[in-house]
């Protein structure tokens, strides 16, 4: 940084004196000489990436910013002015899309609980229905029939005895409260442990829930002929 402060302070005339009794140029000391202003400002303009004046009493900075001088002080609202924003994205630009375990690009797959109760009802094409919730809520309910119950937890430890062995090749359907869990439960099988055909039950036994509280509300509508169930006169 260049800092620029006067080697002494400016001559002054005494009073009553005259311009013409002003010391020609070579009637000045060794220690004095004049000066080109303008030259002194030219240079201080190609200086100007980093100048700042400083006091000749203690040095320092008359310009505490140390910003872009312009041969001005910097106004507040300058100051204030967000610095320039030195990469413009562009927006044009296809951002690539994050792939995670839980995307079908993966494997990853889902069942809904429509296609999970038909499979069911089919009898056959599920080989393994797991249960991953806790042990309390699995025997608090409700619970889908035929249902075996492992605790997420305790998933890895199971697989490693051997206990789900004979699933491996299997097609195997895993459901929790929400489906969340069971998420999680269908990578690490499928990731982890290479089990060739695990499908999440989507929305879990809540999603259950409500597709069997809206067949038993159908049910209970009338038969199917929609007489509302009194019969047909």
């Amino acid at each position: 940084m260049h800092v620029f402060r006067p080697s002494a302070r400016p001559r002054t005339c005494k009073a009553g004196s005259s311009a013409s009794s002003i010391p020609e140029t070579n009637s000045y000391s060794e220690q004095e000489r004049l000066i080109d202003i303008s030259s002194i400002l030219k240079q201080c303009r190609e200086r100007s990436e980093d100048f700042i004046f400083a006091d000749d009493d203690d040095a320092a900075p008359v310009w505490e910013h140390e910003g872009r001088f312009k041969g001005r002080p910097m106004t507040l609202e300058e100051l204030q002015e967000p610095p320039p924003q030195l990469f413009q994205p562009d927006p044009a630009a296809a951002v690539e899309a994050v792939v995670t375990a839980y995307d079908a690009a993966q494997g990853f797959r889902e069942m809904p609980v429509q296609e999970l109760d038909v499979a069911l009802t089919a009898g056959g094409l599920i080989d393994l229905l797991l249960d991953v919730r806790s042990a309390a809520e699995f025997e608090a309910g409700p619970r889908i029939p035929g249902a075996v119950n492992i605790p997420l937890d305790g998933l890895s430890e199971s697989v490693r005895a051997g206990q789900l062995d004979q699933f491996i090749d299997g097609h195997v359907a895993v459901v929790c409260a929400s489906g969340q869990r069971s998420a999680q439960a269908t990578v690490r099988l499928s990731k982890v442990f290479n089990f060739q055909h695990v499908s999440n039950v989507a929305g879990g036994m809540a999603a259950w829930q409500a597709l069997k509280a809206g067949s038993s509300s159908s049910s209970s509508s009338g038969g199917g002929c929609g007489c509302g169930g009194g019969g047909c006169h």
